[in-house]
């Protein structure tokens, strides 16, 4: 079917890509749901929590009783997405992402016997992650935490995969693209690929593009690895899903961002458009319009200005 007001929609496309979905909490849900919506019909859960009392009121695949029987929430998520559309691949995979700043150590194996498991446990989570990244086209990080991210973005980038961050504040979001380099299997800030930086830069006279190697990942700029951000913290700290809309707000451009890039000529290679360059959009559109690298809000500040002529005043 071709939709006369969008020609170039290729739903088959978007039916056949692969969503790699990185936690199944508040933003978790929604992406599934958005992704569904859009006609995905390929995804992955990958969480490794069971659903809680306090979690239906947000997370919308669950219910009170997938609490009350202490089901896992990939489990959950994946038979909640079968009751809205039975024909939906969702495989759901029990997966604990070893990170930074969660010490697992082999050394300490002689006085502590109990830590040979967990090193082997954590190995084979590497290994397992790795390979649901290789064999997916679309990663979602929605993950809780910073150092969660870490290792799925160094292997989204080694895979050369489409990698789309959403992460919440108290009252804020990001989402975000990463950027990929331009030879596989290697590192954006080599040598090799930073020789390109000066043709990253397009446009007509001045700055207008920023072309899709050169963009920043979830840590690019950080000068320190991640830590253990939930050490000392106390639980309201540590679950900072205060405003229930943002989670939505952010998936929703999550999505609406995957579908862009999935139907831009260059794929995840698409340029952004840097501040400043408003005034060309026409010819920095692409199917879907603008492709930016990452968008911020906070819900404090979604406000408008009076106009004057309004007709109302």
């Amino acid at each position: 079917m071709i939709w006369r007001m969008l020609p170039d929609l290729d739903l088959a496309t978007l039916g056949k890509t692969r969503c790699l979905i990185l936690g199944a909490g508040t933003l978790g849900c929604n992406v599934a749901r958005q992704l569904l919506a859009w006609g995905f019909r390929k995804m992955t859960l990958v969480d490794n929590a069971s659903v809680s009392y306090s979690n239906p009121v947000r997370q919308t695949l669950y219910t009170f009783e997938d609490a009350k029987a202490g089901l896992k929430k990939v489990e959950a998520a994946a038979a909640g997405l079968k009751r809205i559309h039975p024909s939906v691949e969702v495989p759901a995979v029990d997966l604990t992402i070893p990170m930074p700043g969660h010490a697992i150590s082999s050394i300490s194996v002689n006085t502590d016997p109990a830590i040979q498991p967990q090193v082997v446990a954590a190995r084979k989570a590497c290994e397992q992650l790795d390979e649901l990244i290789r064999t997916h086209d679309v990663v979602f990080l929605l993950l809780d935490t910073r150092e969660a991210r870490w290792l799925p973005t160094m292997l989204a980038t080694y895979h050369s995969k489409i990698a789309i961050t959403a992460a919440l504040g108290f009252d804020s979001y990001l989402v975000m693209r990463h950027g990929l380099p331009p030879v596989p299997g290697t590192s954006p800030s080599q040598p090799s690929n930073q020789e390109t930086s000066s043709k990253a830069l397009s446009g007509d006279g001045r700055l207008r593009k920023l072309a899709g190697s050169q963009l920043g990942c979830y840590f690019c700029n950080d000068v320190v690895g991640p830590s253990n951000s939930l050490r000392d913290r106390t639980l309201d700290q540590q679950c900072t899903v205060a405003r229930p809309g943002t989670s939505m707000m952010a998936s929703a451009l999550a999505v609406e961002l995957c579908v862009g890039l999935l139907h831009h000529t260059e794929g995840a290679h698409a340029p952004a458009l840097m501040k400043g360059c408003e005034d060309d959009l026409a010819s920095n559109c692409d199917t879907f319009g603008l492709l930016p690298h990452q968008v911020r809000a906070s819900a404090l500040y979604l406000s408008s200005h009076l106009f004057c002529p309004c007709i109302v005043s």
